[in-house]
């Protein structure tokens, strides 16, 4: 009698999967929750159809030293230069689209750089990695193989070799001794239970004409620490504009819990994000993709508090269950729909000179760099003006 045939085991895949945003709608100029899930989707069916397991990492662990010095440097710029090109809470809501659609290993690196994470769990996974990141092959002993990019055809998932500029100087790595600790969750209240502080970026394109989403719900986040159990105060950093100075300032104010649920019970927080909305509509000169992009920053805001509420609770769940958000998915669906889904020009041909960036050291291309590596931050700005 004829066996049935047995299915293949599952290859094992480590994706370094923010590497690859530009590829998952996160970086048009519109924020297009819709179309990130789509396009996530997409990739984990790929993925499936090609007998992938998928185990994704996403950075979010406590940067330093000259790490923490470039972040600060870019927040600073999406302020100055006023744009914010990728959705708040990307990192977030990537991981619950990957959760949504099938993807059980999706972790948060917590005691480690990424990097060292991801080496670390293919090493002993015997897995490749996709990633763009030549880094990974400076791991000593290294067993992996690094895709740097992928196509989808057919519905299959087709892993492209990581190509290395044979001039770059590899600077050796060693694997972490111990494992990486990892988070299921992305951690931003995690870090302010664990160590009383709350670290965020740029949370939309009006930084100029509005404070930060994290200034307006301070009154609720007060009060999610008491919940979350924290006793003493949380140093709170993040990056607001100074119209007198003329310049980006860091907010770094101690914020004590609070026992009040005046706030985070009721719709009191939804009639403050309704209120800021209606501000954004008033300001002469601002597109419409940017009031929409504020809105939705207002509504992920909320989200993040309501769902740090509840282990249960992802955040994009959390913005439908908002007061305000009847019809969240028709009203994402909508944005899509009416969307140009233009991803702003991601290298500055049309502004080379003399194979130079003519914004010099305003762009983050290195010196006689061609193709700028911008990263598609601030040449977006000019490409999009």
């Amino acid at each position: 009698m004829e066996q049935p045939a047995v299915a293949a085991k599952p290859t094992p895949l480590v994706v370094d999967i923010l590497n690859f945003s530009h590829k998952l709608n996160c970086t048009t100029k519109q924020w297009d929750l819709y179309g990130i899930d789509l396009a996530v989707k997409r990739f984990v069916d790929a993925a499936t159809n090609s007998n992938f397991e998928l185990y994704v990492y996403i950075d979010a662990s406590i940067q330093t030293g000259e790490a923490i010095k470039k972040w600060k440097d870019r927040r600073e710029k999406e302020i100055f230069y006023e744009y914010k090109d990728v959705p708040l809470a990307m990192s977030t809501l990537i991981g619950d689209y990957l959760r949504i659609h099938g993807v059980v290993h999706v972790y948060y690196s917590r005691s480690h750089d990424n990097d060292d994470t991801i080496a670390y769990e293919a090493q002993t996974k015997h897995a490749n990695i996709l990633s763009n990141d030549a880094d990974f092959l400076d791991y000593e002993g290294h067993n992996y193989q690094l895709f740097g990019d992928y196509e989808i055809k057919a519905d299959k998932l087709i892993l492209i070799p990581k190509k290395v500029n044979p001039r770059r100087v590899s600077k050796p790595k060693q694997f972490p001794k111990e494992k990486p600790t990892v988070s299921v969750r992305c951690p931003e209240f995690a870090y302010a239970v664990d160590c009383g502080i709350y670290k965020r970026g740029v949370s939309h394109g009006l930084s100029k004409y509005f404070p930060s989403i994290y200034s307006r719900l301070t009154p609720l986040r007060v009060e999610l620490y008491d919940m979350l159990g924290i006793i003493g105060p949380v140093t709170e950093i993040f990056p607001e504009w100074d119209e007198v100075g003329q310049k980006v300032e860091w907010v770094e104010v101690e914020r004590i819990p609070s026992k009040s649920r005046e706030y985070l019970t009721g719709e009191i927080g939804s009639i403050v994000a309704l209120e800021s909305i209606n501000d954004a509509r008033t300001i002469k000169g601002v597109e419409r993709y940017e009031v929409l992009n504020y809105q939705l920053a207002l509504v992920i805001g909320l989200g993040e508090i309501l769902a740090a509420t509840s282990s249960r609770i992802r955040l994009i769940d959390a913005c439908r269950l908002l007061p305000i958000m009847n019809g969240f998915d028709a009203w994402i669906k909508e944005i899509h729909e009416q969307s140009d889904h233009k991803e702003v020009e991601s290298v500055c041909n049309n502004y080379i000179v003399d194979g130079h960036c003519k914004f010099g050291e305003k762009c983050f291309a290195k010196s006689g760099h061609f193709v700028c590596n911008c990263r598609r931050e601030l040449c977006r700005y000019y490409h999009k003006r």
